[in-house]
């Protein structure tokens, strides 16, 4: 799996196993409610900021892949490592020590924000957001 991906199972770029952090049926808020679709995810312990890549310099990009409970690829959207969105960076570093992607055009898959939260203390948090009538499909290559 390359490394920042979202879709489990697999091992980060410093070999965090995701099936240790992700548990669909306590950390997945899949919501549709209006005319967005959010999508959030906590671990259930700490990550470390080297775990999730550097989409900001580039290097990292990801892909978010939703399936049913039978396992089939129901949608998926990729988002691009650096870049830029409306002539500013899509991604950007924030003081919080945060990364945030945002593109209003949603030109990769949908996706208009996505929110990166590392902790080495706490459980990390990753928020994506779209229009969802427009997220992705089932043609991705997850």
């Amino acid at each position: 799996m390359p490394a920042g991906e979202i879709t489990p199972p697999g091992t980060s770029a410093s070999g965090l196993v995701w099936p240790e952090v992700f548990d669909p049926a306590r950390t997945i808020v899949l919501a549709t409610a209006g005319p967005k679709l959010v999508w959030s995810w906590t671990g259930a312990r700490a990550l470390p900021p080297g775990d999730l890549g550097d989409p900001v310099s580039g290097t990292t990009g990801y892909q978010l892949c939703f399936y049913d409970g039978a396992a089939t690829l129901l949608m998926s959207a990729d988002v691009a490592a650096g870049g830029q969105c409306g002539g500013s960076a899509c991604w950007k570093a924030l003081a919080s020590g945060n990364v945030r992607y945002k593109d209003a055009t949603g030109a990769s898959g949908g996706i208009v924000g996505m929110t990166l939260m590392p902790s080495a203390l706490r459980p990390g948090r990753i928020r994506v957001r779209g229009p969802a009538g427009s997220v992705g499909g089932a043609g991705g290559a997850c």
